[in-house]
């Protein structure tokens, strides 16, 4: 009996060892749960488990892939790929096949794993090619040709993905619909080899297998294929009649493929807008035509006019449309609105004069023209934000009073109604400096500097390239985040001072502190690109970033490079920031920033303040104005700035007319030495 009851024991503890579940199903289930809580390594656990009770292969790949779905979670990206490939290697092809695909899914062209996807793509490749041989059905067979074709293309190897084209052609069992997969997915292969006149007679081929059997659905997408094609040999003509085509056997509403509208613009500079006003007018005659397609005629018709330097017949022609009733009942009228204005800009009338008259009939009469409240909202949108541009404060709150008339008025923090609030900022600008209070701290802005203070060194100091750590230090709960003068500079790339991890606090450099960027690389898809911002400002708000000591001794630095001579050796031009993102109730103070591969500092601030801080021999700007408003810099010196145009001390960068970035003070700062002149 004792022996009976030490065996049961002995059993009962392998049991729970090796499966602490029933089954699958409930190892799965508390995996889901464990994932849930962010306990990833418990979730793996319970994966593992459910892995060996699986009840069957597809099962058992599922769970795989789950199970590397946590892995990446946990930030193991490399180990779920690993863990992929490995199970690969066991099991029926069907779960072979989806976990190789699972692991190609989460690589996504990342080119760090290179070598993994094209282990991925080779094993694949070989199962499709078997799968393609052993099914009986064409259409099993066209699925596994395609899949295998898109391996080898994966792979770089051209000559084995028309071998898989050519393959699922010659099938004996083959249907229209299989020969036209082939022939059709040849001639955009072609295409994409730049072999385009092999297309063309590869999509031939798919038009004729098309046309051979009556009523073959994918007809229209032959022609457009053909189409496609021709296109890419240049001729034009042939070109449009096979879009033609294609659309006249659409399904209702008719759709024209977007080529065809660019064909005919090559044929109006061929041979005139007239012969482009036939085609357009072709098309509107076809039966069934989408009510966008009639639009996107005429606004063919009008940028064929224009490019011939002819605006004024444009806005006859749409002038005479707006009156057309037949027109206006046939045409989506918002989609009018919004094509016609930008190609009636100075037809009749200098500036966008004309185009706000013709937004202004779209809202005089908006029932005329089929306009729903929400299509006149949209237009509203469009026509205030021209009016800023412009400088029209009459028509800006013209656009404000007609939605409050339409029953959908624009809310007090909708685009509109700030550029009315800037307008009247306007009025009373500028304030006086003594009405202008600036902070001294992050208590200014409400938060308590001291609610925890924590040193950015201890998330894991790394003296060749600190950027992990400063990141965590930054993404870590506490209101001030100490930067220590480590002896040797903190060497990083870029990291982010977040808006949902980065507000609410205070960034101390302290005395001797320099910041420079670790080693980069000209590669945008990997970490450490030489563009990359050293201080990316994401949206944060109530932020002060300080330096102890005095910027005019250099008791911080912050820079990409230590000197100009380092920074020209580098190699790189217009090279990232020191900071620069939008950030709102922030304050930069007591900081020297220099030798950067771009500016000091480019912003979008808003409500926000630099004090007391030295912008010295950067290679564009000491200071980018990009956007924001009510901005106060005070006692900043702006010198030396030397590299790349416009190279000036200060730059404000408007993109219109008119760019919402005021009420910017300046007060005692200097400039001197800059190289714009």
């Amino acid at each position: 009996m004792k022996t009976h009851s030490i065996t049961l024991v002995l059993s009962f503890l392998a049991i729970s060892a090796l499966a602490g579940y029933p089954d699958a199903d409930a190892a799965r289930k508390a995996a889901g749960q464990f994932n849930a809580n962010k306990q990833y390594a418990e979730a793996v656990a319970a994966y593992d488990e459910a892995i060996a009770l699986a009840k069957d292969d597809r099962q058992r790949a599922e769970t795989i892939c789950w199970r590397a779905d946590v892995l990446v979670r946990d930030g193991k990206k490399a180990d779920a790929i690993a863990d992929l490939l490995a199970h690969a290697k066991d099991g029926q092809r069907d779960s072979k096949m989806r976990l190789l695909s699972k692991a190609l899914g989460i690589i996504k062209g990342d080119k760090a794993f290179a070598d993994q996807t094209r282990e991925a793509n080779a094993r694949l490749a070989v199962l499709h090619g078997e799968a393609f041989a052993e099914a009986k059905d064409p259409v099993a067979k066209q699925r596994s040709a395609l899949a295998q074709a898109g391996c080898y293309d994966a792979l770089g190897d051209s000559t084995n993905v028309l071998a898989c084209y050519h393959a699922l052609l010659a099938i004996t069992n083959g249907t229209t619909a299989t020969r036209f997969s082939a022939l059709n997915a040849e001639s955009e292969y072609l295409r994409k080899l730049k072999r385009p006149e092999e297309a063309v007679g590869a999509a031939s081929n798919a038009l004729a297998v098309a046309q051979s059997e009556p009523g073959f659905k994918n007809l229209p997408q032959a022609w457009n294929s053909l189409g496609d094609a021709l296109f890419a040999v240049q001729r034009w003509e042939a070109a449009a009649e096979a879009f033609f085509k294609g659309g006249e056997l659409s399904p209702e509403p008719r759709q024209l493929a977007g080529k065809a509208w660019e064909a005919i613009l090559k044929i109006a500079q061929e041979k005139g807008c007239e012969a482009a006003a036939d085609w357009c007018g072709r098309i509107r005659k076809m039966e069934g035509l989408a009510p966008a397609q009639l639009v996107k005629s005429y606004e063919t018709e009008g940028r064929c006019l224009n490019a011939a330097k002819r605006q004024k017949d444009t806005f006859d022609l749409f002038s005479r449309l707006i009156e057309d009733a037949d027109f206006t009942s046939k045409a989506d009228m918002g989609a009018f609105f919004t094509m016609a204005w930008p190609l009636v800009i100075g037809a009749t009338a200098p500036g966008w004069e004309t185009s706000f008259q013709f937004f202004e009939k779209a809202f005089a009469t908006p029932e005329k023209y089929h306009l729903d409240p929400k299509q006149v909202q949209r237009l509203l949108g469009t026509y205030s934000e021209r009016a800023w541009r412009a400088m029209d404060r009459v028509r800006l709150q013209n656009a404000f009073d007609l939605a409050a008339k339409t029953g959908h008025p624009m809310s007090p923090k909708s685009t509109p109604a700030t550029y009315l609030r800037y307008f009247k900022e306007m009025d009373a600008f500028p304030i006086p400096e003594k009405k202008i209070k600036i902070p001294q701290d992050l208590s200014d802005f409400g938060v308590d500097p001291d609610r925890k203070v924590v040193h950015a060194k201890d998330f894991g100091w790394n003296p060749t390239n600190a950027t992990e750590c400063l990141q965590k230090a930054f993404d870590s709960d506490a209101s001030t985040v100490i930067i220590d003068n480590m002896g040797s500079p903190w060497y990083i790339w870029s990291v982010n001072i977040t808006k949902e991890k980065g507000s609410n606090k205070k960034i101390l450099f302290k005395k001797g502190v320099v910041v420079l960027s670790a080693p980069e690389h000209s590669d945008k898809n990997r970490p450490g690109w030489y563009r990359r911002t050293m201080f990316e400002l994401a949206g944060p708000t109530n932020l002060v970033i300080v330096g102890e000591g005095d910027p005019n001794e250099h008791d911080t630095f912050i820079g990409k490079y230590r000197s100009r001579k380092e920074r020209f050796a580098a190699g790189f031009k217009y090279g990232g920031c020191g900071f620069s993102g939008n950030c709102r109730n922030t304050l930069i103070k007591n900081l020297y920033v220099s030798c950067c591969g771009q500016d000091a500092l480019c912003w979008g601030g808003n409500d926000s303040f630099v004090v007391d801080c030295v912008f010295d021999d950067n290679y564009r700007q000491g200071l980018s104005i990009v956007g924001g408003a009510n901005c106060v810099y005070k006692n900043v010196t702006f010198c030396n700035t030397f590299g790349g145009e416009p190279h000036c001390g200060v730059d404000v960068e408007p993109c219109y007319e008119v760019y919402s970035c005021p009420h910017h003070y300046f007060f005692d700062c200097h400039f001197y030495n800059n190289a714009s002149k």
